[in-house]
């Protein structure tokens, strides 16, 4: 990964784009593309919805920097809660952390916001259709092109994708 600070989407999706269900991942347990997004993230700051801060137990990730984009109060601890529109918290988190990639990890509301600032999708397909309730759609992706394409196995595929 390059130096310097990037605004980045960080996500998994089945055959359909979904993304999610009743707040978790609507496939099982994956440990390479858990392994895959630690990797990322790790050592930087990752920016999420209050659901999805819900959805690792109101417990920060280890080994980043933890943002709460909510106008909500949440339990535990992250390092941050921040409330307003997500491109000045992008800003904001830009400036704060100059060194460090901002990775937006979640919900599909805050990724939506996100997108239209984000330098890089890093994006996962689980093969298969799953049950699912929160969903991406192609047109989220426009205007980015595929950089990367890597064939990890039978169960998933990884695509880096940059503003054209």
């Amino acid at each position: 990964m390059e130096k310097g600070m990037t605004i980045n989407a960080i996500l998994a999706t089945d055959d359909n784009m979904g993304i999610g269900y009743e707040n978790s991942l609507p496939w099982p347990h994956n440990k390479k593309d858990m392994k895959w997004f630690r990797d990322c993230t790790s050592g930087h700051v990752v920016v999420m919805g209050r659901k999805t801060w819900e959805s690792f137990g109101s417990k920060p990730l280890p080994n980043r920097i933890n943002v709460v984009v909510t106008n909500r109060e949440v339990e535990g601890n992250p390092d941050a809660v921040m409330s307003g529109d997500v491109d000045g918290i992008l800003e904001i988190l830009g400036y704060k952390y100059p060194d460090l990639h901002i990775f937006v990890i979640g919900g599909a509301n805050i990724y939506r916001q996100a997108l239209p600032f984000c330098d890089k999708l890093y994006v996962t397909q689980i093969r298969g259709a799953y049950k699912c309730d929160t969903f991406m759609y192609n047109q989220d992706f426009e205007g980015f092109g595929v950089q990367e394409y890597i064939d990890v196995d039978d169960d998933m595929t990884i695509q880096i994708r940059s503003r054209r």
